[in-house]
């Protein structure tokens, strides 16, 4: 037989049409729901979902648009295209087969078509971006942020702006838009001259004014106009809110590295050099582990110990401005749910005492803590019930058990005279603190000031500054419990806690400051002077502190309910930081890549990296919105260059510049309260700014807008948020909105397919039989004339 007429039979084949729709809907139930692992498949942990495995790492929409689902769609359109021609000829009884063949032709190739071109993101808009320019300085520009600050240097000095509050319904009081609401801003500016601040409306420049510190304790700041007669303290600083208009749009489910050169700042911070250069990464997993080295990072143990396996993409650059263009990157570790962890593990070189003690009571209930002697400002036990400390000599040890005050030993050699005196009264509190005399000589001394628990250089220290009067002469003395440390100084010295250099000291006068005796806590683990030495000072019961050897997994009695047990202790640990990589059954699976971290490799710089997954590649922290991350990854190069490095998500360009005019929200009954249950819906009003000119309109939740072949729709927004952790500034929210952005190709393709089958089947359903029915009965009457 021809081989083309077997291919010919093949694909008109009815059974082989049936194989291949059974091959569509087992990939699709493969794709979709998973495949089942055992009989009970309403079970939740029945189903494995095999996009997922490790070397596939799909998205659904990445599954539906693999080679294999193109190839089964292909092969049973050209099954339907071959049977239709040979089986069935074109009739008017067999119009409505052929609609319904054509009809599922159009919806697969819709079908690819869509999927073939599908690209989908997110665009953040702010509700405006603040452009300053203060007199005689360069401007600055940052999004309306509560906490976002900057600063401006100018020849007369520097000029700083912090947003401290930002309001989305301020009402309007005057001018013919009484009783309409706006967008406020205020911002807290340091002048060289004076510090005010300015309120800035969205829309109304004309309502620019300044508030100024008042006499009034009941309102602290009042308006410059009715302070000054002005509304503006310095109209000379242009501040002006402008749109925060965006022109590309981060692409869903897709893997960017962004690299730029910065130059450090004194203070630590970095100025960029070179803007944000993109390398998309092309294969980079979703959803297992891949680790180049175990030893890299902290991996769980036990029941949620995870598989993992080898990774090495390349990333080649492809901007010719690329910081890096020379330097070849891999990407040799993927992470999907990980996140920096700092642990203290053995083998460190420095003295740096850690230990790991549990607090038991009599209830059975136990608290576990980490303590580290060298922390200044412990948080966890309550430092001022438990702390953990180094001494560097058994003096101090004798201190924390002694019960004396602050005392000042001082002495005059050449008199053969030394007292110890108590220190009850500092200068500092009472300027008129009288002078006292060293007997029988001309020396007189009065305390400025204490300081105990001083660091300098690493090493604990107490001090007293002393004033020191011998006939005509007086100076200032810093006085430490080690008198080799001692300096004198003019009596309106530094006032500093280190002096570098030498110092001079007037031996003609001895002195020695004695601290407070007692412990710093009531229940105070001691370190040293010993590395291996570890002692226990209790001061719960009451006059003299105990004091008690500790040793490791042991417990001690602190009181008549409560044990502790020392449980690791470590004189000479190191601080390590690793990614940590989360449990499964801790996981989120909304969190989708957002804790995902990877590992870069520079084999030719021989440098490496670790970098967390941002969801914006943001200019600076001015430029970031709330609960958004910022942190790049500042790496040294070889030749000196510093090179900030970070990881997100690959851009597209939008075809229309969209920015941000408005945000509204529509609530239940009752108003909004803050929740989002009170919500109704989120509108934002954007404007979309193109070749086809301006177009003001309205994005919703179930009401997406389209504009030069892109649909926009809702997705995130900005809810209020107090304030939690010192220095954070609260905010009533509404700032920024999110949204959607998709195209739809092949969408009418797929809706004209739907109706071309819908009409062939009501064809074939109820027309056919009707046509057949009138043939019968014509071919009837026919017979029965013929007969007749």
């Amino acid at each position: 037989m021809n081989p083309l007429r077997r291919l010919l039979d093949l694909f008109s084949s009815v059974r082989f049409g049936i194989v291949l729709l059974f091959l569509l809907f087992v990939y699709s139930g493969i794709g979709s729901a998973g495949l089942p692992l055992r009989f009970a498949i309403w079970e939740p942990g029945a189903w494995t979902a095999v996009r997922m495995w490790r070397g596939l790492e799909m998205t659904e929409y990445e599954w539906f648009n693999w080679w294999p689902f193109f190839v089964l769609v292909a092969l049973t359109c050209l099954t339907i295209i071959v049977t239709t021609i040979r089986r069935i000829p074109f009739s008017t009884v067999n119009l409505g087969v052929w609609m319904v063949h054509t009809g599922l032709i159009l919806m697969s190739l819709g079908c690819v078509y869509y999927f073939g071109t599908k690209i989908e993101g997110d665009v953040p808009l702010a509700r405006a971006r603040l452009v300053i320019t203060p007199p005689g300085g360069p401007s600055v520009t940052m999004r309306a942020m509560p906490g976002h600050e900057a600063t401006a240097t100018t020849s007369e000095g520097p000029w700083r702006f912090q947003v401290i509050d930002t309001d989305p319904n301020w009402e309007l009081l005057s001018g013919p838009d009484k009783g309409q609401t706006a967008y406020a801003v205020k911002i807290m500016v340091q002048s060289p001259r004076a510090m005010f601040i300015r309120q800035l409306l969205a829309g109304y420049p004309e309502f620019t004014e300044d508030m100024i510190r008042s006499n009034d304790a009941s309102q602290p700041w009042a308006r410059a106009v009715k302070q000054i007669g002005q509304p503006l303290v310095d109209d000379a600083l242009v501040m002006e809110l402008a749109p925060d208009a965006q022109s590309h749009f981060w692409v869903m489910d897709s893997a960017s590295l962004y690299m730029r050169e910065v130059a450090r700042q004194p203070d630590g911070t970095t100025t960029p050099l070179t803007p944000w250069i993109e390398r998309p990464i092309e294969g980079l997993p979703r959803y297992r582990e891949y680790i180049e080295r175990e030893q890299e990072v902290w991996l769980p143990q036990g029941d949620d110990a995870v598989s993992t396996g080898p990774l090495n993409l390349h990333v080649p650059p492809e901007a010719p401005n690329d910081p890096l263009a020379d330097e070849p990157l891999h990407i040799t570790s993927y992470l999907p749910y990980a996140a920096l962890e700092s642990r203290v593990v053995p083998g460190g070189t420095q003295l740096n005492p850690v230990t790991t003690i549990r607090l038991d009571t009599s209830s059975g209930r136990g608290v576990t803590h980490r303590m580290f002697a060298f922390d200044e400002n412990p948080t966890s036990p309550d430092p001022s019930l438990m702390r953990f400390v180094w001494i560097e000599d058994e003096r101090e040890m004798d201190r924390m058990v002694s019960t004396d005050g602050p005392r000042l030993r001082i002495g005059v050699p050449a008199a053969n005279v030394e007292i110890d005196a108590d220190i009850t009264d500092l200068v500092e509190v009472d300027p008129d603190t009288p002078w006292t005399p060293v007997e029988g000589t001309d020396v007189e001394f009065r305390v400025r000031r204490v300081d105990d628990g001083l660091r300098i250089r690493g090493r604990k220290l107490d001090m007293a500054r002393v004033e020191i009067r011998n006939g005509n002469r007086t100076w200032l003395r810093w006085v430490f419990d080690d008198p080799s440390l001692n300096g004198d100084f003019p009596i309106d010295g530094p006032t500093d806690s280190h002096v570098a250099g030498d110092r001079v000291v007037d031996e003609s006068v001895t002195t020695t400051y004695l601290p407070m005796g007692g412990p710093p806590a009531p229940v105070t683990l001691v370190s040293g002077p010993g590395e291996d030495q570890l002692r226990l000072v209790n001061d719960l019961l009451g006059g003299t502190p105990q004091v008690i050897d500790v040793p490791v997994n042991e417990p001690i009695v602190l009181g008549p309910e409560v044990t502790m047990v020392v449980e690791e202790y470590d004189a000479q640990a190191r601080i390590e930081e690793r990614p940590r990589v989360i449990a499964r059954r801790a996981r989120q699976p909304k969190a989708g890549g957002q804790l995902s971290m990877i590992k870069v490799r520079m084999p030719e710089a021989k440098r490496q990296a670790w970098l967390s997954y941002h969801h914006y590649p943001f200019e600076d922290r001015n430029d970031t919105l709330i609960r958004f991350r910022y942190r790049p990854t500042i790496i040294t190069m070889p030749d000196g260059r510093t090179i900030e490095m970070l990881y997100s998500r690959t851009t597209a360009p939008l075809p229309s510049q969209v920015e941000l005019t408005g945000f509204d929200i529509r609530s239940h009954v009752g108003g909004f309260t803050g929740e989002v249950s009170s919500v109704l819906n989120w509108v934002s009003r954007v404007r979309f700014e193109d070749e086809d000119g301006d177009e003001l309109g309205q994005v919703s939740v179930n009401d997406p807008r389209e504009r030069q072949g892109f649909w926009y729709f809702q997705s995130q927004w900005d809810p209020p948020e107090a304030a939690t952790a010192a220095g954070q500034v609260s905010s009533r929210g509404l700032n920024y909105t999110i949204l959607g952005v998709g195209n739809r190709n092949g969408v009418w393709t797929m809706l004209a397919g739907s109706i071309l089958s819908v009409i062939g089947m009501i064809y074939a359903f109820y027309v056919k039989p009707m046509i057949k029915r009138r043939r019968a009965a014509s071919v009837y009457r026919t017979l029965q004339e013929t007969t007749s």
